[in-house]
């Protein structure tokens, strides 16, 4: 909701229904728009997270294209590695085009 601690820290956001919208733009001109949620994420091995916020596109540019919305990996508060709690975390990410799959890691040694 728009009332959501999640909400009120986005450097850009809108309510509209009562349902929390984002927007993230870059110096390229690149930039998405959309829903501001909270999911449930799934892990290999079946783990899950619930109440995960991050971003459902709808109207995406640039290197967003193609791209289902936004999930920050970053140092924010909403990164999420600082929703996890990760006492650390890696990525490695391919490809768009890849056939391979990227990788993320948490807590690993």
């Amino acid at each position: 909701t728009c009332e959501s601690p999640e909400c009120r820290a986005l450097d850009t956001a809108e309510c509209r229904a009562g349902r929390c919208l984002y927007e993230v733009s870059y110096g390229d001109g690149s930039y998405t728009v959309g829903d501001f949620v909270k999911e449930t994420l799934t892990f290999d091995g079946g783990d899950t997270v619930e109440g995960v916020a991050l971003g459902c596109g709808h109207s995406n540019e640039g290197l967003f294209i193609g791209a289902g919305g936004l999930l920050g990996l970053g140092g924010g508060a909403l990164s999420l590695p600082s929703q996890l709690n990760a006492s650390s975390f890696s990525y490695c990410l391919v490809d768009r085009d890849s056939i391979s799959a990227s990788t993320l890691e948490f807590n690993s040694d």
